[in-house]
């Protein structure tokens, strides 16, 4: 009889061992990803910022909407976005505020100017 309750304390000792250390680990993952997408971040914009001004020839290939849910008050957001194909051939996707959006037209020419992965302005031939 003294067996069962035997096992029964070292079960209970080892659950509550394990409960302690996956939340020791739970506890950890929440920090070090919201760190790590904060340094993502900013590399991103020290990237744009550390890029030069270009303005270069280029066609609107598509405009696209996203919509996405803020999981801090439930919003909706939308964000816009433009392809482009530039002179060299090569399509970018650089993400447009809503009124840089409402005066693109697919099939636009223009001069793109942009720096890093950051739109700047789109002006017409």
């Amino acid at each position: 009889m003294g067996d069962g309750i035997d096992i029964v304390m070292r079960t209970s000792v080892m659950l509550s061992f394990l409960t302690t250390i996956l939340s020791v680990i739970g506890a950890l993952i929440l920090p070090v990803t919201v760190v790590i997408i904060l340094l993502t971040i900013r590399k991103k914009q020290n990237n744009n910022s550390n890029s030069p001004v270009l303005t270069v020839s280029a066609r609107v290939v598509a405009k696209r909407t996203n919509d996405w849910t803020r999981f801090d008050n439930f919003s909706l957001e939308r964000g816009f976005s433009a392809t482009f194909m530039v002179q060299s051939g090569d399509r970018m996707i650089l993400n447009i505020d809503k009124n840089a959006f409402m005066q693109l037209n697919e099939g636009d020419m223009g001069w793109l100017t942009f720096q890093g992965a950051r739109y700047l302005k789109f002006t017409r031939f």
